[in-house]
This record gives structure tokens, C-alpha cells and sequence, in this order.
């Protein structure tokens, strides 16, 4: 669901600030087709985290990169490493819920500084699944809560 996820919150967000309602649903109907191939422990087994790959997916949607575009397809990858090097950072196991809020973050950082738009992002992102996750980092992770509650 993540690999999902991430690429229909941003998408939502973007065309929410531009006001194209129509445009939103089109592109979140394409991101999750284009989502679909994301398999599930993608970023053991490939060395790709699917959430970061969420972003460069978004930007891909946003700006109409193909495999033959020039700039477009140049953000559509920056934007994937830039989000892959924030996550990787973490370390290991894999944590879908901190792997997204961190590919989020990066990818609103990105837009507003190579697409010149600011998205809205809560002052602070806090988990409340780490009771949920045996290999939860806990303290180690920036969105633990030591309080965590059931959602």
C-alpha cells in the first residue's frame, strides 16, 4: 500500500494547491497503476525502497517525464536518489510508515525548491504504529512516539 501511498498523498497535495480536482483524480488513477509493479519488500530484495520510489513517481506524474524526456526525466530520478539517501540513512528493517514520512518530507523539500511550489506539511509527523511493528527503531526513529497509541 505504501509503494501507493506515497505518490496519491503528494499528488493530492500538489493539484489540491493548484485546484485541479479532474487533474488529481486522472494522476492518482496513474500512479496506482504505475504503483502496482512496486512489489511488496521491494527494498530488500532490489535496493529500492518503494516509498522512495513513490516520489519519483509523483514527479514523474507532475511534470510528464518519460524515458525520452530531458529535464523531466532528470527530477523524476534526482527526486527517487534524493529520497532512496534519506531513507537508507536509517538503516535497516525496513519501516513502511518511517520510510514514507521520510520520502513525503524530502519530496515536499523538492518541490518547492525544483518546482517552485510549497505543499502543506504538519509542524510535526508523530507515529502511532510502533506497538504494530516488531521491528520498530523506537527512540532511534524520528517520528516514535514513547507514548504510542492504538489507532
Amino acid at each position: 500500500e505504501h509503494h501507493f501511498l506515497v505518490p496519491a498523498v503528494l499528488l493530492a497535495a500538489y493539484y489540491n494547491t493548484l485546484g485541479e480536482k479532474e487533474l488529481k483524480k486522472s494522476r492518482i488513477i496513474e500512479a496506482q497503476k504505475r504503483a502496482k509493479h512496486i512489489l511488496g519488500g521491494f527494498c530488500g530484495f532490489y535496493g529500492n525502497c518503494g516509498a522512495g520510489v513513490g516520489t519519483g513517481m509523483y514527479v514523474s506524474i507532475v511534470t510528464g517525464a518519460n524515458p525520452l524526456s530531458h529535464e523531466a526525466w532528470q527530477l523524476a530520478n534526482l527526486m527517487t536518489s534524493q529520497s532512496l539517501l534519506v531513507i537508507a540513512r536509517y538503516g535497516g528493517p525496513r519501516c513502511c510508515k518511517r520510510d514514507s514520512f521520510l520520502a513525503i518530507e524530502k519530496a515536499v523539500e523538492f518541490t518547492e525548491e525544483h518546482l517552485k511550489m510549497k505543499l502543506e506539511m504538519p509542524d510535526h509527523i508523530r507515529c502511532y504504529f510502533a506497538s504494530h511493528n516488531v521491528e520498530c527503531l523506537f527512540e532511534q526513529c524520528p517520528y516514535y512516539r514513547a507514548k504510542v497509541q492504538a489507532v
